[in-house]
């Protein structure tokens, strides 16, 4: 016998999970990228295209 009814999720909450986690995901790759740039000290390159290197 089940004495209870078991739970249910409806579509709005996992949409809106997903959406979040989404959102974190993106939010953590871009803390992470600039986390990489102040440790490593990395710059814009000054190079354009039709630009002669050496």
């Amino acid at each position: 016998q089940i004495r209870g009814y078991l739970p249910e999720l409806t579509k709005k909450k996992v949409v809106n999970r997903h959406k979040r986690a989404k959102q974190n995901l993106e939010q953590k790759k871009e803390e992470n990228k600039e986390y990489y740039d102040r440790n490593k000290r990395t710059k814009e390159a000054g190079i354009k295209k039709g630009d002669i290197v050496i």
